[in-house]
């Protein structure tokens, strides 16, 4: 950005996304160097200097952008972690089995097993979003309805794949196994540690499947930026679609799933 008194003050003005570090950090690299080349060109006759600033988390305060993030993360852990176990753990000790043959609807049993995780997690997401505003002081700037109805519809998301990989397992080691295989890539694919933009266009594409990425991206618009029910609707509505698909699912596998193929 050159100002309008540069000619006078001559000072330049560099304005990064601090959301991609890595490219931020080789665009101001390649105005350094030009900068340089002006000044030695000219020498004494009227260095150009330069006044970074950063769009993004402005201070460069590296919690703001971790912490809140683990509201969400860690909900996703637990979600896995505790409905994955409910199934198996019963099905190798043949209780589930048992249950089934009850007068029980899938859909009673899929509620069962799925509430108690979803209520942990957001009781946990509840702590973190705590430890964030008042422990480490980074300011919140949105609604608190709209983020309990954000993460409650991500860990409804969730809740089906577990459940649904719990159903295929017929051990506790299995769905261990399984929900520690999702995790990883889970959140590796989410924009927790790495931008997305700042990934390989294939490896963007893959994270269009990632249900974390929506709820990510929503809990940083709303914790940071305010966002409302309107505007967090484009990354909702992919939720919404993984929870019609993976709930059907999770109570389908209850009953016509073999687990000893798995």
């Amino acid at each position: 950005v050159f100002p309008n008194d540069f000619a006078q003050k001559r000072e330049l003005y560099a304005v990064l996304d601090a959301r991609n570090s890595t490219t931020a950090g080789v665009a101001a690299g390649y105005v350094n160097t030009i900068v340089a080349s002006v000044n030695a060109h000219h020498g004494a006759a009227g260095p150009v200097t330069i006044v970074e600033r950063l769009r993004w988390n402005e201070n460069a305060v590296t919690r703001h952008t971790i912490v809140p993030s683990l509201i969400l993360a860690l909900s996703l852990i637990q979600v896995l972690l505790l409905a994955g176990f409910t199934v198996s753990r019963e099905r190798e000790e043949g209780f589930f089995d048992m249950m089934l043959m009850t007068s029980a609807h899938p859909w009673e049993i899929f509620v069962g097993k799925a509430l108690p995780p979803i209520a942990i997690a957001l009781f946990q997401s509840f702590l973190i979003f705590a430890v964030c505003r008042w422990w480490f002081g980074i300011p919140f700037a949105g609604d608190y309805l709209v983020m309990g109805g954000v993460l409650a519809l991500f860990s409804l998301s969730i809740v089906g794949i577990a459940l649904a990989l719990s159903a295929m397992s017929s051990t506790i080691q299995t769905s261990v196994i399984l929900a520690f295989f999702m995790v990883l890539p889970a959140l590796v694919l989410s924009g927790l540690m790495t931008p997305i933009g700042a990934m390989p266009e294939w490896m963007q594409t893959v994270t269009l499947f990632n249900p974390t990425r929506y709820g990510m991206t929503a809990v940083r618009m709303v914790y940071f930026e305010g966002t409302g029910w309107r505007g967090v609707w484009p990354q909702m509505w992919p939720l919404i679609v993984t929870s019609f698909i993976t709930i059907p699912a999770a109570m389908w596998l209850f009953r016509n799933i073999n687990p000893a193929l798995i």
